[in-house]
């Protein structure tokens, strides 16, 4: 049997009275420019994320991330504000699964900043797609 010095049992003491911090995954939201790189990039085809991903079983796969626990002691209600996550493609790793690239990073946008996007997307397609020459 061990025993303990009384400094370890103050610092197991002090370690389970002191609350564990909560991860949080929305700190600061991207600014308005921001956005817009995210819309051109995403046209540009410059951007992968989980609604290019045809099967839900394939999300870990891609984003190693998921797959190595990073929402592991991520409240519900964080989780659920998640409107799309993505990376861009130049950061794809070395192999790629089901044809698609894996990514060992991701991003996350908020919902709100998701729907802002996504009706920015479609304008800039329709855009894109209605030039004259």
């Amino acid at each position: 049997m061990t025993t303990k010095t009384p400094f370890q049992e103050r610092r197991d003491a002090d370690e389970e009275a002191t609350p564990k911090a909560i991860p949080r995954l929305w700190g600061t939201r991207p600014t308005d420019e921001e956005l817009k790189a995210f819309v051109l990039a995403w046209c540009d085809g410059q951007l992968f994320s989980d609604r290019h991903i045809r099967n839900p079983n394939d999300l870990p796969m891609v984003f190693l991330p998921v797959a190595l626990g990073a929402f592991a002691e991520t409240p519900k209600e964080d989780l659920e504000q998640i409107g799309v996550m993505y990376e861009y493609i130049s950061a794809a790793g070395p192999t790629s699964c089901n044809g698609m690239p894996c990514f060992f990073s991701m991003r996350l946008l908020h919902k709100v900043d998701w729907e802002r996007c996504r009706v920015a997307i479609e304008a800039e397609q329709e855009r894109r797609k209605n030039v004259t020459i």
